[in-house]
């Protein structure tokens, strides 16, 4: 999960931005309005029914922080890892 916090610099994630996603305190060490806050495993989403972005939990590595009074996106993406393969 991807959290922008929309500004008039920002309204959507730059084309780029696959290259500047880290995680919260890292970009706002860097002034990047977006970061992951959460990586769901595939048996997360099949136990659950719904996720809340900002629950201060921790998810595979990434602190999903509360969230301050502004505006937001929240990006959904996916990636598939392959292992064993012959």
């Amino acid at each position: 999960m991807i959290v922008l916090q929309t500004t008039e610099d920002y309204e959507s994630l730059p084309s780029a931005y696959e290259t500047k996603l880290e995680d919260y305190r890292s970009s706002i060490e860097k002034n990047v309005p977006f970061y992951i806050t959460a990586e769901l495993q595939t048996e997360f989403l099949f136990s659950r029914t719904s996720f809340v972005v900002g629950d201060g939990q921790i998810y595979n590595t990434y602190e999903n922080v509360p969230l301050e009074p502004a505006s937001y996106k929240i990006y959904q993406r996916s990636v598939t890892r392959v292992v064993n393969v012959c």
